[in-house]
């Protein structure tokens, strides 16, 4: 569960406008109607279980960087277990990905495993998405707007949203997970943020905050609502914690998890006992993501989806061209046997989909 506590917005009508403006993006670049065509085939293919896709992705997370400022505990970077190299993504490599889909694709989600403000390119990369007609969102820790120049710029990038994380009400509490972290340092950008975006009488970006649920603030919640309303954010949720279930076998991960975990049920993904995990939904043979977007990590790999850090499904590179990958034999072996037999999968075995 995650709770939406205030939105400025009203949901159906949220949700109305941001389909809208995809399609008016996609209208303005003359490629509306070869987005609406792919998208129902991508939509068709998942309807009737066709492990080779008729359509392209219309969704990419591009992984920017897997560098970043924190250390918190749950995540594989911060925890320094990513397995990867420290990297950049390169720009002709992501500018390649965007040439090839950028006819087709509705969103570009510029976020993964690093804080995607250390990529000094950030906004050049967010101008390009935006001038295919494409809908663009970031996530961050919030510790990058720190001068009204930079902020502007970002504003001016045309991004459409952005999301930040604030997991505390004052500095010891948020620093328990968010490792390195400083909270007034974040407060302060984002109401620089929300004030840059006001002068400029700009609508985007929406500007949603996000409150991990965790033992040590769950009784911090009002608080944090207070803290929300009065930085002047768009929307603030409250979202159960979770660790990444390509750490499902890892002892000391669901050790770390368990001093974590909230006592409100309603904020508890999993039944916990002595010996075993287990999601209080059912896992089923289903994940949409497969059918229809993908990620791109910093290295230019090319993986299913964001519950993959390490790279152990890896289809293809961008090099390679994303279509040869997208319906690749290796892609559509996993697709059949996600339909099939998901558990038979050690990584997304785990995982109820997407």
């Amino acid at each position: 569960m995650q709770e939406i506590i205030f939105s400025k917005n009203n949901g159906l009508l949220e949700k109305i406008n941001r389909r809208a403006s995809k399609m008016l993006l996609a209208m303005k670049q003359g490629v509306f109607f070869k987005k609406i065509k792919n998208y129902y085939a991508v939509k068709m293919s998942l309807m009737l279980k066709r492990p080779k896709v008729w359509g392209r992705p219309f969704y990419l997370m591009i992984e920017p960087t897997n560098i970043c400022n924190l250390k918190c505990p749950l995540c594989p970077t911060g925890e320094g277990k990513l397995g990867r190299k420290n990297e950049l993504l390169d720009v002709s490599s992501f500018r390649q990905a965007i040439d090839e889909m950028g006819d087709y694709l509705l969103e570009v989600n510029i976020t993964n495993y690093g804080e995607p403000f250390i990529h000094k390119d950030l906004c050049e990369m967010i101008e390009y998405i935006k001038r295919k007609g494409i809908k663009v969102c970031v996530g961050s820790n919030g510790h990058y707007f720190t001068d009204k120049d930079s902020v502007k710029k970002f504003i001016l990038s045309g991004v459409d949203d952005i999301y930040i994380s604030l997991d505390g009400t004052d500095q010891e509490n948020y620093a328990q997970y968010r490792k390195n972290g400083d909270f007034d340092k974040v407060v302060k950008g984002i109401k620089l943020l929300v004030d840059t975006r006001n002068k400029l009488k700009k609508k985007t970006p929406f500007i949603e905050l996000q409150f991990l649920v965790m033992s040590h603030n769950e009784s911090r919640m009002q608080k944090i609502r207070e803290i929300a309303k009065d930085i002047g954010v768009d929307r603030l949720i409250l979202k159960p914690v979770s660790f990444n279930v390509s750490e499902w076998g890892h002892q000391d991960v669901r050790e770390q998890f368990k001093k974590l975990m909230p006592e409100d049920e309603s904020f508890r993904l999993y039944k916990i006992s002595e010996k075993d995990f287990q999601w209080k939904q059912p896992i089923g043979n289903k994940c949409d993501y497969l059918w229809r977007g993908m990620v791109i990590l910093c290295d230019g790999v090319i993986v299913p989806c964001c519950i993959d850090p390490r790279a152990d499904l890896k289809m293809g590179e961008i090099k390679d061209g994303i279509m040869k990958v997208w319906n690749s034999p290796k892609y559509i072996a996993l697709r059949k046997q996600i339909l099939k037999d998901k558990k038979q999968l050690a990584l997304c075995g785990n995982c109820q989909g997407m």
